[in-house]
């Protein structure tokens, strides 16, 4: 239990850095020298950057010749690769659409690849049997859609903010 409360901990407050980059977009804050959009941004690369990562490390999971392996691994990359060219775009309106779409391709693959449920026969495996192991799969999916959908309509109230300033 204790893994698992630490996980749902760091997933939350993980939404802290966009709450803050977004409450700066709105008020025209600069911290440090920093602007909203530059915290949202910076910070949404990373984290899809470490989503991405987190995909490819699910796969070791998944037997050699499971068809989705090489498609995750692709899409890994490709996601990664996605979160950057965000940061390359500049820091607005256009990043902030390119690291939304990121977001939504990410869960997308997550969900259709890996979370396979456990009535259904999944091959994904129940990582929850030692206390030291993260969550089960269908605890950790449904909070990663929770998270996911927070944090795209944060990104969507970005773009609008972006757009009204």
């Amino acid at each position: 239990m204790v893994s698992s409360n630490l996980f749902r901990t760091l997933g939350y407050a993980g939404l802290l850095p966009f709450s803050f980059g977004l409450l700066m977009m709105m008020f025209e804050l600069t911290v440090l020298g920093i602007t909203g959009i530059t915290l949202f941004t910076s910070y949404s690369a990373i984290i899809l950057s470490f989503l991405s990562g987190a995909l490819w490390g699910r796969v070791i999971h998944l037997s050699e010749e499971s068809f989705e392996r090489p498609t995750i691994l692709v899409f890994s990359n490709l996601f990664a690769l996605l979160a950057w060219l965000g940061l390359l775009a500049g820091q607005g309106y256009i990043t902030l659409w390119i690291l939304l779409i990121g977001y939504l391709l990410v869960i997308t693959v997550e969900h259709a690849c890996l979370n396979t449920s456990e009535d259904s026969g999944g091959t994904v495996p129940q990582l929850a049997s030692k206390p030291s192991e993260p969550p089960s799969m269908s605890g950790y999916a449904k909070m990663r859609i929770y998270l996911t959908g927070i944090v795209a309509s944060l990104h969507v109230l970005g773009i609008a903010v972006w757009s009204a300033s």
